[in-house]
């Protein structure tokens, strides 16, 4: 109730490549209120919600002409979309992702079941390639510390395999 001293990982396939292996992004989040999706947020820097996520680069992969980067991503606060919100503000759009990838309209057609073939070419997935991997928390009763971690799920483990290194 209180999320103290609770740790959250998630593990994210992005498009592009970062130079650095580890990078804490510090941008406030607020309402896009430019976009026609009203759960749409946009980065912002010295204002809006504080927000913090650290990413680090656990592999690297690419094909094609293309570039992916495998990111654990560390949640310092828990806003709507934070992950999905930095790792696009960083160049590092989530693979999939119909509001933060590569064109928002895909979030309206995807959400009315209407993605056409070349949409999903587009994606690469028909989800975003988002997962919860990591939860570290005091047990309510015991008082315990427990981590729980859950592996990549089998589809987008897939398509991370199927990328040449």
């Amino acid at each position: 109730e209180e999320r103290k001293d609770v740790v959250k990982r998630y593990l994210a396939i992005s498009w592009g490549s970062p130079s650095w292996n580890e990078h804490t992004c510090e941008l406030g989040l607020e309402p896009d209120l430019g976009s026609r999706y009203r759960v749409k947020m946009r980065p912002i820097e010295g204002g809006g919600l504080p927000s913090a996520t650290t990413f680090e680069v656990v592999g690297r992969k690419g094909r094609a002409d293309r570039r992916y980067t495998l990111l654990r991503c560390t949640l310092h606060s828990g806003r709507q979309h934070q992950i999905r919100v930095h790792s696009s503000a960083l160049g590092l759009p989530i693979v999939g992702d119909k509001l933060y990838g590569p064109d928002e309209t895909l979030h309206a057609r995807g959400a009315d079941g209407e993605l056409s073939e070349a949409d999903l070419e587009l994606l690469e997935l028909d989800r975003q390639a988002l997962h919860a991997s990591e939860l570290v928390i005091d047990h309510p009763s015991s008082g315990e510390r427990l981590q729980l971690e859950a592996p990549l799920y089998p589809d987008l483990a897939a398509f991370w395999e199927a990328l040449e290194g």
